[in-house]
Parts: C-alpha cells; structure tokens; sequence
C-alpha cells in the first residue's frame, strides 16, 4: 500500500462522502417524515488494555454529539471528544488505541517517541462528520438497506498520540430488520486511514452485527459482535463483543449504557460508556 494520500485524491474522497451524505436531498424511496429531528448528546467511555504489551494503557473520553435527522431517511451527526490517555505504545485511530511502531528512517511525523514512555496526555480528540442515508425502507420481506460516510478531522494532537495528525474516511452500508420486538442489524465498513510519516496505517475493513430486544415500552437491550482488520502491523486484529441497554426517560430525553470485552490483543480487556441524549 502506498503511504501517504495526494491532494487530488483527498478532494475526491471528501466529495464523495459528501455526495453520500447529501444524495438523500435527489432521491426519495417512500414517504418522507416531515419532522424535522435535533439532538444534543454527552457521554463517558472508558477503555483498558494492554493490546498485546506488557503496560495497560487506559483511554477515557467525553464525547459531545449534535446530530440532525431532517426525515426519516437521512441523519448527519458532528462529534467532538475529548480524550485522556494513559502512556502507552499505542495511537487513537477510528477512535480506538492501536498499538504502533515509529519508522525512525522515513517521513517527518509529528508523532514522538515521548508519548510512548511514561507520560499521559490529555486534550481535544479527532472531530468527526458522519451521517447516513436510507436506500431502501424495510418491508416485511427485507431489511432496510442505508448507506454510511464519514470524515475524521485530524484536530487531535498527534505529538501526544491521541491522534495521526491526518484526514481519515469512512464509507460503508448498513441494514436492519425488525422481528416483533425483535431487531436485527449490522453494518460493514471501510476506513480510510491517513498514515503520517514514520508511522505505518493500514486502511481496514470492519463490521458489527447484533440483535436487539424491545424489553418494555422504554427500555431496549442489545448484544453486538464488533471485529475489524488490523490498522497496523504492530497490532492483532480488534474482535470484541458488548451489551448495552436503552431507557427513554420521557419524550426529550434518553439515557443508554454499555460494557465491552475483548476477545483478542487488538481489543481493550473491557470498556464501558454512559450517554445522555436530548432531543429538541
């Protein structure tokens, strides 16, 4: 793979997660909700691992979300964490520690030697741009097929390791299909990832696949199988599964809460996060 991303391949990327983001504006598969949807949401998650070294390295991160959904077939979301990690031989990238290995003889990397000793580092994480566009609404005979883009905004600072200093995208398709109370869901992606000089990323494929129970009129339990390739070579493949549960606390407010355990080097041992969303 050739390291590094041209300016004409960048402006290419960004304008066709743009197109995905905004092809809901051009094309109309059934009946468009005419309510319009915002949403403002804090959450804390906390990870620890020692992604196959001999030092856990523990991440915790307050992300604050504003998403939008102007019908029932499109949503935009603009997530901004902050980010406290632990000293560690590992790199956020796609918003997770992968463990790295600094290339001495090649590029100019920002990212140094310091942040791989004994200190921590805390501050502003990646910004991301995400949303997601329906293609097909679900039908008792098929599930309901939707199309997934994103860009990471490289605003962490990559001399700390809480980021690569680099553009990265996203693009994927996901699907759903309800069952009674019943839901099933899953997505499969794509991740661009930007390597800076001296460090060597990998772009990867990744997919989550789950099932969801409508417990109560308020509460919904899910369970979730999330694996990935490897970003690096210094890195196993990340492999984990979570439970998380959903409570509607009334009709502007929502609370949900999840555990996370890895199954393999390239995961946390464990993880857990809270979140409260409000909808205006």
């Amino acid at each position: 793979m050739e390291k590094g991303m041209s300016h004409d391949v960048r402006l290419w990327l960004v304008g066709l997660v743009i197109a995905i983001l905004f092809c809901g504006t051009g094309i109309t598969y059934g009946q468009t909700s005419t309510t319009d949807e915002l949403y403002a949401e804090i959450g804390f998650n906390f990870y620890t691992g020692d992604y196959g070294t001999n030092t856990d390295t523990d991440t915790y991160t307050v992300p604050f979300t504003l998403g939008y959904s102007p019908s029932q077939l499109w949503d935009f979301y603009l997530s901004i964490p902050y980010i406290h990690q632990s000293a560690s031989t590992a790199v956020t990238v796609a918003g997770k520690p992968v463990r790295v290995k600094k290339n001495l003889t090649g590029g100019k990397s920002k990212i140094t030697e310091q942040h791989i000793d004994t200190a921590s580092h805390s501050g502003l994480g990646d910004i991301c741009l995400g949303g997601s566009y329906t293609v097909l609404r679900e039908t008792s005979d098929a599930p309901a097929i939707y199309a997934l883009a994103s860009i990471k905004f490289p605003t962490a600072d990559e001399e700390k390791g809480l980021g690569t200093g680099e553009y990265d995208y996203c693009l994927g398709v996901g699907l759903d299909k309800k069952i009674n109370k019943w839901t099933l869901f899953g997505n499969a992606k794509y991740n661009i990832i930007g390597s800076p000089g001296g460090i060597d990323l990998d772009d990867f494929f990744s997919v989550t696949a789950g099932i969801s129970h409508q417990c109560t009129t308020t509460f919904k339990g899910s369970v979730y199988i999330y694996a990935a390739e490897s970003a690096s070579a210094e890195s196993d493949s990340p492999l984990e599964i979570s439970l998380s549960g959903e409570y509607v606390i009334d009709n502007d407010n929502k609370a949900s809460v999840y555990v996370t355990t890895g199954l393999s080097d390239g995961s946390p041992d464990y993880g857990l996060g809270v979140a409260l969303t409000h909808y205006f």
